[in-house]
């Protein structure tokens, strides 16, 4: 007995492997999006080399950024669809291919517009991956501490490209030249499209779905509208015609495509999902941290330490690297946290440390330092990052159907990246607006101290913006976000592998294996009985002594009984055999099990009957308290005595009464 309970059974080797494929896949996912992020950070590093290698101009340079925006924020929503509709995996190796054909075209492009083209083939694989790769993740772990432990890697990697991204770019564009810039994601994108197969599973979509192609062309093009348009506001501004006529015409579009949702019947967007508080509050919570947290920070204080403080692209990328060790320190606490605080309120707790650092930030000068100035509140806001993205993303995808998981992934995304690109107008606006007021009120050409003032100005007051943002995205995720229940891993099993008890009931573990060879889960002494709290464990006090808890650590099936309790029972049994069979347990209140049967069959030597149709004595049957009345009205024929016993009282008291008057 004890060499089969040491035998793990067979199914567990397989659970084993399926737990280590699923690790292996999440890291390859991981990867994948640091390298999506990190493409963006470094490529914009190398700009002012790439002008200068090809001879463009600055408007055709911005056009190598802006052809990236825009086939990525304007294709996520229709890439997260597409997921769903043809299968995850398929449009996450369709999206990876696409992304290294454009980094290769990118790195041997002989003039500036076949650059432009290779980072728009870039961005449209950008927009097939991000969505597929998350819902990906969110399917293949459960809703739980399992999935937040793997969106809490995801989002840690992601958000840390911003700041690795620096450092990488400007040594790459140092010591490698800029094409390497480009030419560095072909090796990362092969190894991916190798290992993907064997360790992502293939789930089936839905081809055979009606397509919406109205829907599809609206939303695409509202986003290319829109996201173009913010691309155009730091070089001609909020009011001018061109802005203005994007701007319109990104309305009209998504006011289109939702009118078309509304009236389709397999809709590309079912707007009946907004309905979920969850969804809708990560939603507008994602776009606020996307406006003030991801990318506009980083800029600003890059240009501070480059143009103020005299730092070269190197040093600036050394600088920025604790932000990516503090959103990583603190994405692996999120994971921990968010299962005792909940995601409502650790989405609020990062938000408001991301403000405080910003703030601290927005106090930057022209003769400030380093360490005293920009490292403790880049800290601050690092560690606010890190708390705030899990939870928003785990919000978002709480409850949602696998179907619609690639959906979901695509809005958030999409409003991220518009949160990015409107957040980086305005606050470029708000910086642009304040350095200029500055400049303006001087008569004479100012002097290089007057214009590094003022440029600081700018930079502070953009800060202090995006910490008003971090304030703002706080108060919402407290208002929008549904409060949700701390929840605790599960208990480890204490059933042996491949004890008795699994042999006799699969699948029924967490208690130690004499017991649980002794009767089902909740039973006590030596029978069984219902649990007292239907739908909740009562886990048995353990006997034996400590002889007894070092046999249940090993599992033995033998666990030695404590004398005075083998005392007990044999008098027990001795006074039972003894007693009438008027005071035996009536069999509709007697809470002994049933008969052993096929399908329960008894596994204690000690589980006797009396005979048949009889079941045992009072002292036989599991000791438990008498259970308290739902009401505590007095029963009827209680009552009727009490008050007869005090009629006959009132009337022996009346006659005594009586005769003391006569």
């Amino acid at each position: 007995m004890a060499s089969f309970a040491s035998e793990p059974p067979p199914g567990r080797l397989s659970a084993t492997a399926s737990q280590r494929s699923r690790n292996l896949a999440l890291a390859v996912l991981a990867v994948t999006g640091l390298m999506l992020v990190l493409d963006i950070t470094i490529t914009n590093v190398a700009l002012p080399t790439i002008q200068r290698a090809l001879g463009t101009t600055t408007q055709q340079l911005q056009w190598v950024v802006n052809a990236y925006a825009l086939a990525a924020g304007g294709f996520l929503l229709l890439g997260g669809r597409l997921a769903d509709r043809l299968g995850r995996r398929r449009v996450f190796l369709v999206g990876m291919l696409g992304f290294a054909v454009g980094s290769l075209l990118g790195g041997l492009a002989p003039s500036v517009g076949w650059l432009i083209a290779a980072r728009g083939l870039q961005g449209l694989g950008a927009a097939l991956i991000g969505p597929a790769a998350f819902s990906i993740i969110t399917t293949t772990f459960a809703e739980g501490p399992e999935r937040n432990r793997a969106v809490g890697l995801w989002s840690a990697t992601a958000a840390s490209g911003g700041a690795l991204g620096m450092l990488v770019g400007g040594l790459l564009t140092q010591y490698a030249g800029w094409r390497w810039v480009l030419f560095v994601n072909v090796p990362i994108a092969l190894v991916v499209l190798l290992v993907t197969p064997r360790l992502v599973p293939d789930v089936p979509g839905e081809p055979e779905a009606q397509t919406d192609i109205a829907g599809a062309v609206t939303v695409t093009g509202g986003l290319l509208a829109l996201t173009y348009a913010t691309t155009l506001v730091p070089a001609h501004g909020w009011t001018a015609t061109r802005t203005l006529g994007l701007l319109l015409a990104a309305a009209v579009l998504l006011v289109t495509f939702v009118a078309v949702e509304a009236r389709h019947r397999a809709p590309l967007v079912p707007l009946g999902i907004f309905r979920r508080r969850s969804l809708t509050g990560a939603v507008t919570v994602g776009l606020l941290v996307g406006a003030g947290l991801i990318a506009t920070p980083i800029f600003f204080v890059t240009l501070y330490l480059q143009q103020i403080l005299g730092f070269s692209a190197i040093e600036a990328g050394l600088a920025s690297l604790p932000l990516a060790l503090a959103v990583i320190a603190a994405a692996r606490l999120a994971t921990g946290l968010i299962g005792t605080v909940g995601a409502k309120r650790l989405a609020a707790g990062g938000l408001l440390l991301a403000a405080v650092g910003l703030g601290l930030l927005g106090r930057i000068h022209p003769g400030g330092t380093y360490a005293a100035d920009v490292l403790g509140p880049m800290l601050l806001q690092g560690l606010g990052m890190g708390l705030v993205f899990m939870p928003v993303m785990v919000s978002a995808v709480a409850g949602v159907p696998p179907a619609d998981q690639g959906l979901v992934s695509g809005v958030l995304q999409t409003t991220q990246q518009l949160g990015v690109a409107l957040g980086m107008a305005a606050l470029t606006t708000l910086a642009t607006g304040t350095t200029q007021d500055l400049l303006g009120g001087t008569g004479s050409p100012p002097d290089p101290a007057t214009i590094q003032a003022a440029l600081t100005s700018g930079y502070a007051a953009a800060l202090r913006g995006a910490a008003l943002l971090a304030l703002a995205g706080a108060a919402l995720s407290v208002l929008l976000l549904p409060p949700s229940r701390p929840t605790r891993p599960p208990t480890p099993p204490r059933c042996a592998p491949g004890g008795q008890h699994e042999r006799l009931h699969p699948g029924r573990t967490g208690l130690p294996a004499r017991r649980a060879a002794a009767g089902p889960p909740g039973h006590r002494g030596l029978g069984w009985h219902p649990p007292r709290h239907p739908g909740r464990h009562v886990e048995p006090r353990s006997r034996g002594g400590r002889r007894g808890h070092r046999a249940r650590l090993r599992g033995d099936q033998e666990v030695p009984r404590r004398r005075p309790q083998r005392q007990r029972r044999d008098r027990h049994r001795r006074r039972a055999s003894t007693l009438p069979a008027t005071r035996r347990r009536d069999p509709r209140t007697c809470r002994c099990p049933p008969r052993p049967s096929a399908s329960y069959p008894d596994p204690s030597p000690t589980h006797h009957r009396l005979g048949p149709g009889r079941h045992r004595t009072w002292p036989q049957c599991p000791r438990r308290p008498r259970e308290r009345r739902a009401s505590m009205t007095p029963r009827p024929h209680i009552v009727l005595r009490l008050w007869a016993g005090i009629g006959l009282w009132g009337g022996d008291a009346a006659i005594v009464a009586a005769r003391t008057t006569e």
